[in-house]
């Protein structure tokens, strides 16, 4: 409040009434600056100034009683600093830092209520203010007086009160901010190393608006670097291979509000690569039903289904021969017959035998009886 007050009477037209103005300004902030105990309390300061009827709609005057039971009850702390100590400070700021009102004003220096880490950004701020360079908020770590620090955002700026240099100085207590803000920061990093565990990449899109996010998982997932340039809602589909973009956007097209999906596809990474993903999405509504945002995870299954395909030869193919093995015959017989059926036709089957395979066996060994059999599927299949 004491801030505004100031920058109000700064930017005060030059009328005949406004150098009153101003003069009745510093008159009063002098009076804070040099204040004591007085026969008035705050309280009665408020409650003469709550039960006092208007007399007409022009702004109430700022008294001194007024002006002091405004700064005394502001829920911010406010500081008036000359040559590095304390000259004034309202009961908000001593309950901020632990201390009395007049433990404060008893040659207290502003610098003891900084960490030292932050008291070379007290500094470079204060000389700042001398070279008359605009102040601008920052952050602090405050010491109070039990030892517990804590954050604190400052503003301040200097003016000359009788030709001396004082400093008004606001400051809030921002510790639950920054809790949260770490606490963002913290999830953030969890969710991108647990992207990058799992191979996994999120996107959202703003239906109404176009507007694409996309993690940084999803960036490194198509080997492209994060960009600050605003995302196209087709940035997705023109990334997947031509040949399955009807495919991924019939999917996509056909869910309803509500309803999440799954579904594999393949991507084009930057390199000019391919990988399967498994894509999965939910679209929400509105109260109305109406969709408003989407939201895609994409996860890359390449290596899974690399080694389920190498599971699958394993399973249906000789070690030693790679031939088609008995698991491989009757799943071959199995859809042969089916679809004779189906086709109501017959179906054949090839029985060869190869004569004295056992003696081949005892005379070459195992190896020598597998290039045999290499041998003959390889006529057979000429």
């Amino acid at each position: 409040m004491v801030v505004q007050a100031l920058k109000l009477a700064a930017a005060m037209p030059k009328t005949d009434m406004a150098p009153r103005l101003r003069a009745g300004f510093s008159q009063a902030l002098q009076r804070v600056l040099t204040m004591s105990d007085t026969d008035h309390t705050v309280e009665q300061d408020l409650a003469g100034a709550q039960h006092t009827p208007p007399v007409d709609a022009r702004p109430l005057p700022l008294t001194h009683d007024l002006y002091r039971a405004l700064i005394e009850r502001a829920q911010v702390g406010l500081f008036v600093s000359q040559a590095g100590v304390f000259v004034y400070v309202n009961p908000k700021l001593a309950d901020l830092l632990g201390y009395t009102v007049q433990e404060m004003l008893s040659g207290m220096a502003t610098h003891s209520i900084a960490t030292p880490a932050s008291q070379g950004v007290i500094s470079a701020k204060v000389r700042e203010r001398v070279a008359g360079v605009a102040g601008k908020a920052y952050d602090i770590e405050c010491v109070h007086k039990s030892g517990r620090v804590f954050d604190a955002r400052v503003w301040g700026f200097r003016f000359d009160v009788n030709g001396q240099p004082v400093d008004v100085v606001s400051l809030h207590d921002i510790s639950e901010l920054k809790a949260a803000a770490r606490s963002a920061e913290r999830r953030a990093d969890l969710l991108t190393q647990a992207e990058e565990l799992a191979d996994l990449g999120s996107k959202e899109l703003d239906i109404a608006t176009g507007q694409v996010t996309l993690s940084a998982g999803m960036w490194r997932l198509f080997g492209e670097l994060p960009s600050d340039e605003p995302v196209r809602s087709g940035w997705l589909h023109a990334r997947v291979p031509p040949e399955e973009r009807q495919f991924v956007k019939s999917i996509q097209e056909g869910m309803q509000p509500g309803e999440s999906f799954e579904f594999e596809h393949r991507i084009i990474r930057r390199d000019g690569s391919l990988r399967t993903v498994l894509h999965r999405g939910l679209v929400e509504a509105d109260a109305q039903g109406k969709p408003v945002r989407s939201r895609v995870i994409l996860q890359d299954i390449t290596r899974l289904r690399e080694s389920e395909g190498v599971a699958q030869d394993l399973a249906n193919r000789d070690r030693a021969t790679l031939l088609p093995n008995r698991n491989a015959l009757l799943a071959l017989l199995e859809t042969a017959i089916q679809e004779a059926q189906r086709q109501e036709r017959p179906a054949a089957l090839l029985v060869l035998a190869i004569d004295q395979f056992g003696l081949a066996n005892q005379t070459l060994g195992y190896a020598g009886g597998d290039q045999l059999l290499k041998a003959v599927s390889q006529r057979l299949s000429a």
